[in-house]
């Protein structure tokens, strides 16, 4: 069962100035790029947006599903499409038929089970052959699993053996977080797409995105950089009590006399 905790993210407007958003819609923005044309099971969809990327990205058909009742009418009722359908079930025993579907979607939902063994077991036998089973799930070593809601979490080698006990062929992505400087055309007023991307002063990675099949994965073919670019959370950091008071202090500090030597001095230190 899940836990008590609810963690679903319900889209508004103040949601969508944080990274947490960002964090959330990348992963779905990423399994679009595969959604075109197959069936897809979307596991504990939540308020159902996930799935609704995934029908507007050309799916065959969308399927959320989600054991708490209320998320499901909610979800229903804010997306209708042809190709798209919310259902309420148990990810960790659910009644469609073995090898139902071309993908199968299931984000930030392993850590919060208990019976992993059937979450994945059920995943495993729902994916067809050739198909894809997209997993995320938080960094251990980043999270230091700070979040009393989580029942368990994962480092990239937990993370790995577990999985290829369901499926042979395994290949694992990273996600992180970072300030992004960009470059492009005028795009503000529509969503853009990112075409190149470097990373400097790579971290660790906050959140492993698995890829799964019965099947060898072909990598190259279907993996490119997705980022989620929000300048409207960096414009929420700036715009912090906290940060702003510190550059407030920075200000009236630099007026003392040799005070912005010392400081230029103390960065060079660190750096």
């Amino acid at each position: 069962m899940l836990h008590d905790f609810d963690e679903r993210l319900v889209l508004d407007d103040a949601k969508k100035q944080h990274v947490i958003y960002d964090e959330h819609i990348v992963r779905y923005r990423f399994a679009a790029g595969l959604a075109r044309g197959k069936k897809i099971l979307d596991i504990a969809c939540g308020s159902g947006y996930g799935t609704n990327i995934l029908s507007e990205a050309g799916a065959e058909s969308a399927i959320g599903v989600d054991a708490d009742e209320d998320v499901v009418a909610k979800a229903r009722s804010e997306y209708k499409r042809g190709n798209l359908e919310f259902c309420l079930g148990d990810a960790q025993n659910l009644t469609y038929e073995d090898k139902s579907f071309d993908m199968v979607s299931s984000f930030e939902t392993i850590e919060h089970l208990q019976d992993v063994k059937s979450y994945l077991g059920e995943i495993s036998r729902l994916v067809k052959d050739k198909g894809l089973a997209l997993i995320s799930t938080p960094n251990r070593e980043v999270s230091k699993e700070e979040n009393p809601f989580h029942l368990k979490e994962y480092n990239y080698d937990e993370f790995l053996v577990l999985l290829r006990g369901y499926f042979e062929y395994v290949e694992i992505l990273e996600q992180g977080n970072g300030i992004t400087s960009y470059i492009a055309p005028r795009l503000f007023n529509k969503n853009g797409e990112c075409v190149t991307m470097y990373i400097t002063n790579k971290p660790e990675p906050v959140y492993f995105l698995a890829l799964c099949s019965h099947s060898p994965i072909d990598i190259e073919s279907i993996v490119l950089p997705v980022a989620s670019i929000n300048p409207a959370a960096l414009r929420n950091l700036y715009d912090n009590p906290g940060m702003k008071a510190v550059n407030n202090l920075y200000k009236l500090l630099i007026r003392i006399p040799g005070m912005k030597r010392l400081l230029s001095f103390a960065r060079k230190r660190i750096d």
